[in-house]
């Protein structure tokens, strides 16, 4: 719980969104914010890989909770979903129920 306060307070966004345009060859994913939970109000996210730990977004159509860092220009995703329970009781939101995971189609 600890580790998801602190991942909350220093997120720069968290939106519940889907991949229009899949990470590739260097070009940031752009994600459609279905909701934002915090940060800037606005429809479409770039977002990037600075590194292998940063998890890239390879698949159309995946619909997914983020927790970004970074912006303006282009966030970035550094966790993985192994905290998102405690994650959501932080932000008072059930993902399960209110964004369901979907995992889309990998582009070629």
């Amino acid at each position: 719980m600890r580790e998801a306060r602190r991942l909350i307070r220093r997120a720069t966004a968290v939106i519940d969104g889907e991949v229009v345009r899949a990470f590739a060859d260097g070009q940031p994913a752009i994600v459609r914010a279905s909701r934002v939970l915090r940060g800037p109000v606005q429809e479409f996210f770039a977002i990037g890989e600075r590194d292998s730990c940063d998890m890239a977004l390879t698949a159309v159509g995946q619909r997914l909770r983020l927790i970004l860092i970074g912006g303006p220009e282009v966030y970035f995703l550094p966790v993985d979903y192994s905290n998102a329970r405690f994650e959501d009781r932080v932000l008072g939101s059930d993902r399960r129920r209110e964004w369901p995971l979907r995992t889309g189609n990998r582009r070629q």
